[in-house]
């Protein structure tokens, strides 16, 4: 595996796909900036909306702060793998720029952190659905 080397044409899809690596990782940034923002305030605003309705406060106060909590908790998760990828692609457009092939493997290095990261949020994930199903079906059969 030495021995490969990537053709100038190879070498520019690449700098093609950093470039939007880097466009994704900035909207990712700001999806988490959102989410931090309607974690901070939607404690508040159910809590009030929730007044309104009538509802048993106690209840209104630890729904709002799980709710929020979720939230909070979805962008502390959603961090990494953005900030990964923006890292590659910022890292593979100098690489590119300065013809680096040290900065270039740096770089690659971050789509591997990457792509683990989501591997094994996706697994995690897949997970809590089997389990959500599993529960759900013992559920309706000790009904």
């Amino acid at each position: 595996m030495d021995n490969i080397t990537l053709s100038k044409s190879t070498l520019n899809r690449l700098y093609d796909t950093a470039k939007w690596a880097r466009f994704i990782a900035i909207l990712g940034f700001i999806l988490i900036g959102f989410l931090i923002v309607v974690g901070i305030f939607i404690g508040p605003v159910l809590s009030v909306l929730n007044e309104n309705m009538d509802v048993e406060s106690s209840r209104t106060a630890l729904s709002s702060g799980v709710i929020a909590g979720i939230y909070i908790a979805m962008a502390v998760i959603y961090f990494f793998p953005i900030f990964y990828l923006f890292q590659f692609s910022q890292g593979f457009i100098t690489a590119y720029k300065a013809e680096n092939e040290e900065k270039v493997n740096t770089s690659f290095l971050y789509l591997k952190k990457h792509y683990k990261f989501i591997g094994i949020l996706t697994i995690i994930m897949i997970a809590i659905y089997f389990l959500i199903f599993v529960v759900g079906m013992l559920g309706l059969m000790l009904r």
